[in-house]
Order: structure tokens, then C-alpha cells, then sequence
């Protein structure tokens, strides 16, 4: 049986820049948003039982992890933007960038 071995992927030297404005935006409002959750958080399941405070909870809740999915997504873009590896292009097809044909 013969093992194969992976080539090692070598790191592409890249100018280090500081983050855009946007990007640490993103970055501490989302941390404030945290913040805020866990300070907000319930004593205790029984306050649940109050109608407006469960659908305030489950929008909070909702709003949360779609902002942490995009969030993700976003990151994972840029990622491979600056990669260049051409998965740019497929998750973000209306954004093609040219090729150096």
C-alpha cells in the first residue's frame, strides 16, 4: 500500500494593511451585540412564560444568528478574495473580478 502525501501549500506573501473602517465596524458591533445579549439574559425559563418577552427573545435570537451567518459567509468571501483561488467567483458570481488572461 503506498501512502500519498499532500503537497504543502505555500503561503502567498500579501502586504499586511490595516483593517477598513467597515471591518472593525462589523467586527466591534457585533461584540456590542454579544455584550448586550448576555447582559440582557433571562433570570430565569419561567419569565418565558410572558408572551411578549418569548417573541421578543426568539426575534433577538433569530436576528442574532442570521447576522453571525452572514457574518461567516462575508468572511469566508473575503478569504478567498484575497487567496485568489477562484472560489470568489462562484460565491459571489454577480462580481466577477478580471482575469489576467
Amino acid at each position: 500500500m503506498t501512502v500519498r502525501r499532500r503537497r504543502s501549500v505555500e503561503a502567498i506573501p500579501q502586504p499586511v494593511s490595516p483593517h477598513s473602517f467597515i471591518a472593525k465596524a462589523v467586527h466591534w458591533g457585533f461584540i456590542g451585540v454579544f455584550v448586550y445579549a448576555v447582559a440582557k439574559q433571562l433570570d430565569d425559563v419561567e419569565q418565558l412564560e410572558d408572551l411578549s418577552l418569548l417573541q421578543h427573545e426568539m426575534t433577538f435570537a433569530c436576528i442574532f444568528l442570521a447576522t453571525l451567518l452572514a457574518r461567516y459567509v462575508f468572511m469566508a468571501a473575503m478569504y478567498h478574495r484575497r487567496i485568489g483561488d477562484g472560489i470568489w467567483g462562484a460565491m459571489v458570481p454577480s462580481w466577477n473580478e478580471p482575469t489576467d488572461s
